[in-house]
């Protein structure tokens, strides 16, 4: 019944959706696809597809070493009981039930069991543009991620050994695909201690890509300073086997900040130091106030989200180096955690309009003050758009102001004395703790006024990273 049932789901997708590229869905995403593109039908849940989303909540779809075995074969098949299922029928349907799950139907999966489906997605996804299945695409090719890429897209997996989150990926590399020998960096060596894999993975990632996009690819919240100096290991190694995640694949990032400035390229040599990473880069700014942790239960009703602005507003009067109508301004863009940089949102209308609705929505447009440029008080805008890129933006964050009037928002383990600074081959400006004569990181932060390339001014030197 549950196989049967998955097919009549896969069967109403092609019949309304033929010719569109399954591996390019978006499960969360409606503009790709178009209103009623994926079907009419409102299923009942636990009904009918309650036994579907069992199927997918077998161990078999959480477990890390079958990615290989799914990606890598030209042919897959999925068995239950005496029936045998292709694999790209088991993908789309988890697809579909995920796209009606997002709040598209009357799907309603709880999210504690779509893990499963995720999974399944995800794999056929990938399975469909390494095969050359789709159907505007119908000649294979060969697309292999980054390793730092594989990682972070594979943590809802399980492994029974933390080592796997590395060597259980190395067969989708670009180095298997191209049969070059791996380096022997990451070669699969099971006498090593955990924290010497995932250092020299990222060490050999570092130098391969030359830049740092597989630091900003990790949840650094979870883990202490002093955590890391207990056990010996660097606070730039993230912990992968500590790693949990409430947000859905699909609406991660590989940095949630993003800067419109141009990076360059890392160019200097660290290995000789194991634990070390010496990153030229420029100083910014040390940090002057820092605000409370920002919490979920921040956003639960009108009163506390207008609390909330109040409260962080004070700190940007009080700190900012702006004018009160720029100072605005940056305020909307750091509530959103860069979701719209500064130049973005100059031409983008939207902007300014959901902030302004937003506000009218709390009551506090009399509290902003008066303001003519660049934020409007046109309450046409989306109110429910910018809470929720708020939310996702400044939950388990803090605010910060620098000395010189810098305003930001960062890792809930920041401090006053903290040092905002740019480094070579990052996306964005980074936190670290001075700690003479080294610095620990903090992971990344989002500054407007040091997003957009605007490092000239500001002095350089060689940061030894610990």
């Amino acid at each position: 019944m549950p196989v049967k049932t998955l097919r009549s789901i896969v069967r109403e997708m092609e019949e309304q959706t033929q010719g569109f590229e399954w591996s390019r869905m978006d499960a969360m995403n409606v503009d790709i696809i178009g209103a009623g593109a994926l079907g009419s039908h409102q299923w009942p849940y636990p009904a009918c597809v309650g036994e579907v989303v069992n199927l997918y909540e077998r161990p078999w779809f959480s477990r890390l070493w079958v990615v290989q075995e799914v990606i890598l074969s030209p042919v897959s098949t999925f068995v239950s009981g005496e029936n045998e299922v292709d694999w790209p029928e088991v993908g789309k349907a988890a697809t579909w039930l995920l796209y009606k799950a997002g709040g598209n139907g009357k799907c309603d999966v709880p999210p504690e069991r779509r893990a499963g489906l995720w999974n399944a997605s995800g794999m056929w996804k990938k399975f469909d543009v390494e095969h050359g299945m789709n159907a505007k695409n119908p000649a294979p090719q060969l697309e292999r991620l980054s390793l730092c890429e594989l990682v972070w897209n594979t943590l809802r997996f399980n492994v029974s050994e933390p080592k796997d989150r590395i060597f259980a990926v190395l067969g989708l590399t670009k180095w298997s695909a191209t049969n070059m020998a791996l380096p022997e960096a990451v070669r699969p060596d099971y006498s090593k201690n955990l924290y010497s894999v995932y250092r020299d993975a990222i060490k050999i990632e570092i130098a391969e890509r030359k830049e740092l996009g597989i630091l900003e690819g990790g949840i650094v919240d979870q883990q202490s300073i002093f955590s890391c100096e207990k056990i010996q290991t660097p606070t730039w190694v993230h912990r992968w086997d500590k790693m949990e995640t409430e947000e859905d694949p699909d609406q991660l990032a590989w940095w949630l900040f993003k800067a419109s400035g141009e990076k360059t390229e890392i160019s200097v040599s660290w290995f000789q130091i194991p634990q070390s990473l010496l990153v030229r880069g420029a100083k910014v700014d040390h940090i002057r106030m820092v605000s409370d942790t920002i919490r979920r239960s921040d956003f639960q009703s009108v009163e506390k989200q207008r609390d909330l602005l109040s409260s962080l507003w004070l700190y940007v009067k009080q700190g900012s180096k702006d004018c009160e109508s720029e100072s605005v301004f940056t305020f909307s863009l750091i509530l959103v955690g860069g979701s719209v940089n500064r130049r973005r949102a100059e031409k983008y209308p939207n902007h300014s309009r959901n902030f302004a609705a937003y506000l009218d929505w709390l009551g506090l447009c009399p509290w902003i003050g008066t303001i003519h440029h660049p934020v409007k008080l046109d309450a046409s805008g989306d109110p429910k758009e910018f809470e929720d890129a708020m939310v996702y933006a400044l939950r388990n964050r803090r605010l910060f102001v620098t000395r010189e009037g810098y305003i930001g928002i960062g890792s809930q383990l920041i401090q006053e004395n903290d040092l905002v600074c740019v480094l070579q081959g990052a996306n964005m400006p980074y936190i670290l703790r001075p700690n003479e004569p080294y610095y620990h990181f903090l992971w990344t932060c989002y500054v407007p006024g040091v997003m957009d390339g605007e490092t000239d001014a500001f002095r350089k030197m060689l940061f030894d990273i610990r």
